[in-house]
């Protein structure tokens, strides 16, 4: 009797920084959701609800002052963003996504939407939206 030796070969899937990034918006979104879906009394902390609720206030002015102070807020943390983004004020949706997008630019292009190779193509990693979290049929 032979033994038989199967050799088989993998190609390494090594991510780049941008789906690294991407992967770990995913997992965030997908922890608070849960944690909204089973504990929706609870709500983002303070001065996070406040920030939250003052990026759909009726004056321009007012909610891009809270569009600024919650993007320095959740430079370190974007996971109260996540609450924004299931608010039911469509102003504050986007708002919260907005700057998720501004927060995490792709880092394949760069942030710049482009390809590294060819100037003309759009980015492969982003498919040319310049941000690590790209829009989708959903937001």
């Amino acid at each position: 009797m032979i033994p038989i030796l199967a050799i088989v070969l993998v190609a390494p899937s090594w991510p780049s920084n941008g789906e690294t990034i991407r992967d770990d918006l995913v997992l965030a979104r997908a922890v608070e959701e849960f944690v909204i879906d089973t504990r929706p009394d609870r709500g983002p902390p303070e001065p996070y609800r406040g920030l939250i609720d003052r990026l759909g206030a009726p004056l321009w002015g007012d909610r891009e002052e809270a569009s600024e102070a919650m993007r320095e807020a959740s430079a370190g943390d974007p996971r109260w963003l996540f609450w924004g983004r299931r608010h039911p004020d469509p102003e504050i949706r986007l708002r919260s996504n907005a700057i998720l997008r501004r927060l995490y630019p792709c880092q394949a292009c760069k942030g710049d939407g482009r390809s590294r190779n060819w100037d003309s193509w759009a980015c492969w990693d982003c498919q040319g939206t310049a941000t690590a979290w790209p829009w989708s049929i959903w937001d």
